[in-house]
């Protein structure tokens, strides 16, 4: 298994050669074409000098063309690897380099091609001679012939020049590749260290150390946001097994009553303390049914939480549902003169399974007349928007303090720290209407404020 450092270092530095052998391919092949418009160039503007200076040659009186400056001209022209041949139109001058002069002509020539080979092996050479008509006052009095090594050539100097600046592109290269190996390294574990880290916090995590937290600042959006992750995940992990070790303990907290009422009236009816009389048996039998309605509410919100067959939905009208529940607290809160109130729009038909919403409205309902004091208010209010239902219940209660907020939904969980029976219940019906909303894709949440009271807010989508 390829290690990640060292596979963004490699990476990296196949894109840097790459780079690199573009731009000398491109650069020499610029150069290459300047140097070739140069050479083409200079000895163009050579030839122009040599007819300039043959035309001088010219005597007009004689119709001749002095052979000494010919010599002259012509020997200096080798030097630049021309060779030169003058002849008059009447045919009374042919003046030749190569007569005069044969063995540094071949000697020119071959010069020039073995410094061309030397600089390229594309490049096809050849000799190669051009015809010039002389003229003077607009009237061709001879003609001269230029031969050079062609299609261009270069002196020993110029190739030494090209030389040079390709070993200078070469070193620049070279020097440009160490540089971008060592950037890729420097890169590479400037993204390796937090990937290591987040890695090294995830072994821990998996080694059951929930809660950890790794602290690395780091510019990356990408890597900040997985070290948020996983800091966050840790927390979310330390908080499940804080509530599975609660959820444990509240289960036997819960259980323990009723088990232990059972034990302690069996055995006293089986040691013959006590009759087993019609009373004491309704008794366990009533502990038992308790047990019962715990491990029904339990497997009940396992389904819920499990089951995506789970739900019945259908169209019916809220306001009539709401209207049953009040029916069924009427006589409680008439005792407490409580007043139950809805604030429905004339169409308050909603989607959803109705008996569980009737379950959620019945839990917040039945916490709301609770809770509410003597003269209070529990109302209940539905808002349809384009793609949400918003159902509200508040109360006029006492109020939830704001750091129990956040458990409101846990299971067991019970603002009455007592967790007397007969002051809220068993702590499973909001996890229930947790579950429930959810299951329908809805979503809710609670405010609440000391001494004003409380209100649950449900969002169903699509309802």
């Amino acid at each position: 298994m390829h290690v990640l450092r060292n596979k963004l270092i490699l990476w990296y530095s196949l894109v840097s050669v790459l780079c690199i052998l573009t731009i000398n391919i491109f650069l020499n092949i610029y150069l290459d074409k300047a140097f070739r418009k140069y050479a083409i160039e200079q000895r163009e503007q050579q030839i122009e000098k040599i007819i300039h200076q043959v035309n001088d040659l010219y005597d007009e009186e004689t119709g001749q063309y002095d052979p000494t400056g010919l010599n002259i001209l012509g020997n200096a022209a080798l030097q630049n690897g021309i060779i030169i041949h003058v002849q008059t139109r009447a045919r009374g001058l042919n003046w030749d380099i190569r007569t005069h002069n044969p063995l540094e002509c071949q000697n020119v020539i071959q010069h020039k091609k073995a410094i061309m080979k030397q600089e390229s092996y594309n490049i096809q050479g050849r000799y190669e001679e051009r015809r010039i008509d002389l003229t003077n006052d607009g009237i061709i009095v001879g003609i001269l012939t230029v031969g050079y090594y062609g299609p261009y050539s270069f002196n020993e100097s110029e190739v030494q020049l090209l030389k040079t600046l390709n070993r200078i592109i070469l070193i620049f290269g070279l020097l440009f590749l160490a540089v971008s190996v060592l950037i890729g390294t420097l890169i590479a574990r400037h993204i390796t260290e937090p990937v290591n880290k987040a890695i090294a916090a995830v072994n821990r995590i998996a080694e059951k150390e929930y809660g950890i937290q790794t602290n690395l600042n780091n510019n990356t959006l990408e890597t900040a946001n997985l070290i948020q992750a996983i800091n966050h995940m840790s927390l979310a992990l330390k908080k499940e097994e804080q509530q599975k070790r609660q959820i444990t303990a509240d289960v036997a907290h819960e259980l323990r009553t009723p088990l232990c009422n059972l034990q302690s009236h069996i055995e006293a009816m089986i040691d013959g303390i006590w009759e087993p009389s019609k009373t004491r048996l309704e008794s366990c039998h009533t502990e038992i049914l308790r047990l019962n309605k715990i491990v029904d509410q339990l497997r009940e919100l396992h389904l819920i939480e499990n089951d995506e067959d789970y739900l019945n939905k259908e169209e019916f009208e809220f306001s009539f549902l709401c209207q049953e529940i009040f029916n069924e607290f009427s006589l409680k809160a008439k005792e407490k003169e409580i007043s139950l109130q809805m604030k429905m729009p004339k169409d308050s038909t909603i989607f959803a399974d109705r008996n569980r919403i009737k379950q959620c409205m019945v839990n917040l309902i039945s916490n709301g007349v609770w809770y509410t004091p003597e003269h209070g208010a529990v109302e209940v209010s539905l808002i349809k928007k384009a793609e949400e239902t918003v159902i509200t219940v508040a109360d006029t209660g006492p109020g939830i303090e704001k750091e129990e907020l956040q458990n409101i939904f846990e299971r067991f969980y019970r603002t009455d720290k007592s967790r007397n029976q007969r002051t809220g219940g068993m702590g499973l019906g909001l996890s229930i209407t947790k579950a429930i909303i959810e299951a329908h894709g809805g979503s809710i949440s609670v405010r609440s404020q000391l001494g004003k009271g409380t209100e649950f807010v449900i969002t169903l989508k699509g309802c």
